[in-house]
């Protein structure tokens, strides 16, 4: 799928990035306007259950973190992810700067089974929090449809998964 691009706009209270800049008049306050590109890729969640394994769901890197973000607003506290413990190179990285446990960056960390049941716990909190409230998750999550929390949801409560990159985007 290789690598995407997005265009953001950012606005700050002070400028920063002066060769970008665009100044506006918002509400008397003076905003400053800076364009960026950020990098969105795909993030690839793998089961590791021996019931359900190969099953595999894909989102954005971007999805991936609202999802945490959001089934912590839920009650998720992450127990933290088991190195991976792959090639030479991952190996030597980790020996001078330690496996931080992380979920962030897809480095074929693996999630714990309780982890895993958590996340799919909070995340259906979540739901249900939004159907009860009548209130849009796409409001407070651009990036986030019922639908999309609903089979994360489903994936995670299927046990421990791993957490890969892309491989056609990250080489």
């Amino acid at each position: 799928m290789g690598l995407r691009w997005s265009e953001v706009r950012i606005l700050s209270p002070r400028p920063f990035l002066n060769n970008q800049q665009q100044v506006e008049r918002v509400a008397e306050k003076l905003l400053s306007t800076t364009t960026l590109s950020l990098q969105t890729f795909i993030v690839i969640l793998k089961s590791m259950s021996r019931s359900h394994r190969g099953r595999f769901i894909a989102i954005t890197n971007n999805q991936w973190s609202d999802l945490r973000t959001l089934a912590s607003q839920h009650g998720w506290e992450p127990c933290g992810t088991i190195d991976p413990g792959l090639g030479l190179v991952e190996l030597k990285s980790f020996e001078k700067t330690g496996w931080a446990g992380g979920y962030e960056s897809p480095s074929f960390q693996k999630t714990t089974e309780v982890d895993a049941c958590a996340l799919s716990d909070c995340l259906a909190s979540a739901l249900q929090h939004y159907v009860e409230s009548e209130t849009i998750l796409e409001s407070e999550f651009s990036l986030l449809t019922q639908e999309i929390v609903s089979q994360v949801k489903e994936f995670c409560a299927l046990g421990s998964f791993r957490i890969l990159p892309d491989s056609n985007g990250m080489s």
